[in-house]
């Protein structure tokens, strides 16, 4: 590794000491490096020595006149010593010289702030080069990696006891007997956690071949047989309504575990359904809805344009309970991103759902969905993925196109994701995927959203998230609604377990206001009673937020919370949440108080 490289590492490490002392010693062999001028520029500004900043971007521009990174340094440099001219001056010349960037969109915004001019106008102008910022903000999955180790360890949440399982399924079979009995000591299978219950399909196939006279075997194949009875209702009546839809003329692809005993395993009691999803385009969801919704009420107007802008999917349930999730989008980042889906329905292959003629997810895109569904954290590690994939891999005759793989995850903004599936199955259960996929894998670009939304996908929601993290989504998120929605009030929420003073002044600067969400905390009671928001502009607490604080009200729920802002037809607002890469319109009448509480008075709950 370079000097210039161990510098940059150190500095995005955090160890801005060591970092100015290794791009010293640099520039002590070569005075003529001017991207080290630069890089000694930036570690003096994050230790708050503007005035030495200067000095060294002065000797990078005296080499490089047009050097663009190094009037983004003299523009902060100049910001951070009060001289607002000048620093608007210095960041004109970068934006001419290499357009605009997430750092010189931030930079613009403390001008303008400190100017007193409207946030909203800056963001405007950014958002429409937004795209362009993104991919220049990219970085190779394997680089990011090295910068940060954490997010390399980072692996699915499964339990001891679940991981045992799941090795009686999977381990060769002359260690069978002896995992299951391992697994058999450590539980009690008669009260089992859900996630663990649902592989019970695939344990009784796997007794079958390894140990059919198992004294237990019969007690497992009560679970399958349910299963079985269970799937072939719900299959039934959804194919019913796949008919109708097919006669309006509209294509259907199915997803997720219908997919799965249908197209690849070909048995329906191997793997527990709670509802069947499937795929349709966006322009044909008002009709899809109206027939799923079997005469209720139709979803439509406002409440469905709600719907299909800000959620992937919405569920159903007929009058006997039985559930279907209609899907326009494969998962709520594609959406989100507003993501092309032809490629996958061109490359679907047709198939049977209980006689009637629909189109699967070829084995290669079932694969990437069930991989980067399945690993993200879920308050019941959805274990039953690794299952799903171990059987797609070990299925004769299904032939995975792994180039297509990596496509498809790079293109889909999921290919962390991906990875973290992929190694964990290679780590723990030897999966038959070849070498060189990962390696592949990795030098996939990322960008800056995938990055810190991965994080938030992996790990627990209440676990703090860090400031960099959390504003670096808000960011995005807010650039993308404030070139569909120039006009609307966005809102922050930010998480009671991870504030920080800094987010007060990101949410002035942006121009956004902004709520505290989290079970730890409670409003004293008589506060609930009148609801609104306050601007930032206002707050002056010594707190660094204010006084103002924000929650559902007693008795409510984020689901209900969604349900209230939906059936209004009036935007009021627009709630960004960047722990979940999430957004939701509100309303005045949403189930959403947000009082004058003193900061103090906020106690844990």
């Amino acid at each position: 590794m370079s000097l210039f490289d161990r510098a940059v590492a150190l500095f995005d490490a955090g160890e801005q000491a060591q970092a100015l002392a290794v791009v010293q010693a640099l520039l002590l062999e070569d005075r003529e490096n001017a991207a080290a001028w630069v890089l000694a520029g930036r570690v003096l500004i994050a230790q708050t020595k503007p005035e030495r900043a200067l000095a060294s971007v002065r000797q990078a521009l005296a080499l490089l006149p047009d050097l663009a990174q190094a009037w983004d340094v003299l523009s902060e440099a100049r910001l951070a010593l009060g001289e607002m001219a000048a620093a608007e001056r210095a960041l004109s010349r970068a934006l001419s010289l290499d357009g605009p960037t997430f750092s010189r969109m931030d930079v613009c915004l403390r001008i303008a702030h400190d100017c007193g001019r409207p946030a909203a106008d800056v963001i405007r102008h950014f958002a429409a080069a937004h795209e362009a910022m993104t991919q220049a903000a990219a970085l190779p999955m394997d680089e990011l990696l090295r910068r940060q180790p954490s997010y390399a360890a980072l692996r699915p949440v499964v339990t001891p006891a679940q991981h045992m399982l799941l090795r009686t399924l999977f381990s060769p079979n002359h260690h069978t007997a002896a995992e299951f009995q391992n697994w058999l000591d450590a539980v009690d299978i008669k009260d089992l956690e859900s996630g663990s219950y649902r592989l019970y399909p695939f344990l009784y196939r796997r007794l079958v071949e390894v140990a059919p006279n198992h004294p237990l075997i019969s007690f497992i194949k009560g679970n399958y047989r349910k299963t079985f009875y269970r799937n072939n209702l719900l299959l039934h009546r959804v194919s019913r309504q796949i008919t109708e839809m097919k006669g309006q003329g509209i294509d259907v692809l199915i997803l997720k575990g219908a997919a799965l005993v249908e197209s690849i395993t070909r048995d329906i009691g191997l793997r527990p359904m709670a509802d069947v999803d499937l795929l349709v385009r966006k322009e044909n969801v008002p009709a899809a809805l109206a027939i799923l919704g079997g005469g209720h009420a139709p979803v439509e107007g406002r409440i469905l344009e709600h719907i299909c802008r800000h959620r992937h999917g919405h569920t159903l349930a007929d009058d006997y309970g039985f559930e279907t999730d209609l899907h326009w989008s494969l998962n709520s980042t594609a959406n989100m991103l507003d993501i092309d889906l032809e490629s996958f329905w061109r490359a679907s292959e047709p198939g049977f759902l209980f006689g009637v003629e629909v189109r699967f997810l070829s084995a290669t895109d079932q694969l990437f969905h069930l991989c980067v569904h399945g690993v993200q954290w879920n308050p019941e590690p959805p274990v039953r993925w690794i299952a799903d994939a171990m059987a797609m891999l070990r299925e004769p005759g299904i032939a995975i196109e792994w180039e297509r793989l990596i496509d498809v995850a790079a293109h889909m903004q999921c290919a962390l994701l991906l990875r973290c599936a992929l190694l964990y199955l290679i780590e723990e259960f030897e999966a038959p995927i070849p070498a060189g996929v990962l390696e592949r894998l990795e030098r996939v670009p990322i960008t800056p959203l995938e990055w810190h939304l991965f994080l938030f996908q992996m790990t627990v929601p209440g676990e703090r998230a860090s400031y960099e993290a959390v504003t670096s989504v808000a960011r995005d998120l807010l650039l993308r609604w404030r070139y569909r929605i120039p006009d609307c009030r966005v809102v922050l929420r930010l998480q009671a377990d991870g504030l920080d003073p800094r987010f007060s002044d990101w949410c002035k600067r942006h121009g956004v206001d902004w709520m505290i969400h989290g079970p730890r905390f409670r409003l004293p009671k008589p506060a609930t009673r009148d609801a609104h928001f306050q601007a930032p502009s206002t707050l002056d607490d010594s707190s660094g937020f204010g006084p103002w604080y924000g929650q559902a009200k007693e008795g409510s729920s984020d689901g209900e919370l969604f349900k209230a802002s939906v059936i209004n037809l009036e935007d009021d607002a627009l709630i960004i949440d960047a722990r979940i890469g999430y957004t939701l319109p509100i309303t005045k009448s949403a189930l959403l108080a947000v009082a004058s509480v003193p900061w103090k008075a906020m106690q844990p709950g």
